[in-house]
């Protein structure tokens, strides 16, 4: 976050509360980062969202013949 005007954003953000939902994008399994570039920015394109295709996932599901590794031993 290094190069980011601060001065100018708490001037302009000051008055709201954050803290909940970055407490809440903090707590899912995605990446970390850009999350507070989207509070401020509201645009998703700054979070890490995996979001795959019914097709997609068919594919895999089939390409794992029906068994999910997540939870699973090696």
């Amino acid at each position: 976050m290094k190069g980011i005007a601060w001065f100018f954003l708490y001037k302009e953000f000051k008055d709201q509360k954050f803290e909940e939902e970055i407490t809440k994008l903090m707590l899912d399994d995605d990446s970390k980062r850009g999350i507070y570039t989207y509070v401020l920015t509201r645009k998703e394109r700054f979070l890490n969202i995996r979001a795959f295709t019914d097709n997609q996932q068919r594919e895999c599901y089939e390409r794992q013949k029906g068994i999910c590794p997540v939870g699973t031993e090696h």
